[in-house]
């Protein structure tokens, strides 16, 4: 008797999310693991899963890194670092923290910059995008309690159900688009 993981990969406005490369464990390190890209609507799927095991699901997509990005992006970053508007949610603070390094502040401000004028094509330690399984409290400011790894501690039977909220790294006014590439997934 089998099971299945199914669920979507949404933005915080609730659009799939394609070509996110969801990955399947049965352990937490994720050396052997298999994959699925989602779809054009940002469904993904692992049917006839072994059941009374244990798996762990996390998202990854680090294509197209200026997607979304821009000089209003930037700008949101000064206004936030200089208290003149104040992030308000944990999404905003994940975008912003481009170098992954758990605090916003000037250096990722000129890491932005650095992307924008072509002399990185990459944030160092981060990804274009990162994702936390739903449903999680993303109204503060301690991104620490960001999960990106839902664990599933034992398989039983039936669909399982879980969905994925995708945050742009970088994009603070949230005008990535989402677009299919030629060529991949369903």
């Amino acid at each position: 008797v089998s099971s299945d993981i199914t669920g979507m990969v949404i933005t915080k406005t609730g659009h799939g999310i394609p070509n996110v490369e969801m990955q399947l464990s049965d352990n937490s390190s994720f050396i052997n693991k298999i994959t699925d890209i989602t779809s054009a609507s940002g469904s993904y799927s692992f049917p006839y899963l072994e059941n009374r095991k244990g798996y762990y699901l996390q998202g990854y997509k680090n294509d197209d890194v200026l997607n979304g990005v821009s000089a209003i992006d930037l700008i949101h970053l000064q206004k936030h670092l200089l208290g003149i508007t104040p992030f308000t949610t944990l999404h905003q603070y994940i975008a912003a923290d481009v170098n992954h390094s758990g605090i916003v502040n000037v250096l990722d401000l000129v890491l932005i910059q650095k992307l924008l004028l072509g002399s990185i094509t990459s944030f160092p330690g981060n990804t274009g995008w990162r994702f936390g399984y739903l449903p999680q409290d993303i109204s503060g400011q301690d991104m620490s309690v960001f999960k990106e790894v839902y664990n599933i501690e034992y398989l039983d039977q039936g669909p399982h159900l879980v969905d994925f909220v995708g945050i742009k790294i970088g994009d603070l006014n949230g005008d990535a688009k989402l677009r299919r590439m030629p060529g991949r997934g369903k």
